[in-house]
């Protein structure tokens, strides 16, 4: 079973001192779930009386009053994306939040050129649908703008770099809460608080090593004129980070 996950992160902010995070880069964490009204069917025998009787027909079986609410399976598309930026105490109103004694002008958000985003693939380079102009209105009030990140270069995005993987990892390790015999709705909720217990449990070190590989994807990508060189920019990020801690005086903050 799989859930759709939203996660908005910046690199860390050390204190002055090195020795505590005056931000830890968790800005926001999100899932959605629509809402509808429920109608299943049964089979019975027709007892009309017609040319069809004792034919199986079926019948409206309601286990839920109309009205109830309940989840159900939603896709993740650009107005979905736009909805849940956009939404009280949604993705805007988070980065508002946690840049709020930052003293910055304005705030960028990096994404993809995903449909899921609210971007057309149908053209090049991806143009932006009505949902994402809708979604760039509102971010003005915030004070904040959206930048898409070059297409084919999911190793300039810390969320793909390594938070995913993270994630996918800490919930895999915890598969024994999953064991008992529950309905769907019910695992969907347990998932998704598991998820986002890992997630905000996230050492901010881990989440600082991947903004430190995507800025050394950047600089491969520039050095090497837009040709990869696969993964092998991870390989002296820890030294380069290390040495960088050593002269300022730091240490990896222990979590």
């Amino acid at each position: 079973m799989k859930i759709m996950v939203m996660a908005m992160v910046s690199q860390p902010k050390r204190s002055k001192d090195g020795l505590s995070w005056e931000r830890d880069g968790k800005v926001a964490s999100g899932g959605k779930y629509t809402k509808g009204h429920h109608r299943r069917r049964a089979l019975r025998p027709d007892k009309r009386f017609t040319k069809q009787v004792g034919k199986m027909v079926r019948e409206p079986v309601y286990s839920r009053k109309a009205g109830d609410k309940y989840q159900v399976d939603c896709s993740m598309d650009g107005a979905k994306y736009c909805e849940m930026m956009v939404q009280t105490n949604g993705g805007l109103a988070a980065v508002q939040k946690y840049f709020k004694d930052s003293g910055l002008d304005c705030i960028e958000i990096q994404e993809d050129g995903a449909p899921g985003h609210g971007y057309d693939n149908h053209t090049w380079p991806p143009s932006r649908t009505e949902n994402h102009k809708t979604l760039d209105k509102a971010a003005k009030t915030y004070r904040i703008k959206f930048r898409k990140q070059a297409g084919h270069c999911p190793s300039h995005n810390a969320l793909d770099q390594a938070v995913w993987t993270h994630l996918a990892s800490r919930v895999r390790k915890r598969v024994n809460e999953f064991k008992e015999q529950m309905p769907k709705d019910k695992l969907l909720d347990l998932l998704w608080k598991v998820i986002e217990e890992e997630f905000w449990a996230m050492d901010p070190e881990i989440l600082d090593d991947c903004f430190w590989s995507k800025d050394e994807a950047a600089k491969d990508t520039i050095r090497l004129k837009g040709w990869s060189k696969g993964k092998q920019e991870h390989s002296q990020v820890r030294i380069t980070k290390k040495k960088y801690l050593q002269s300022m005086g730091w240490k990896r903050i222990p979590h």
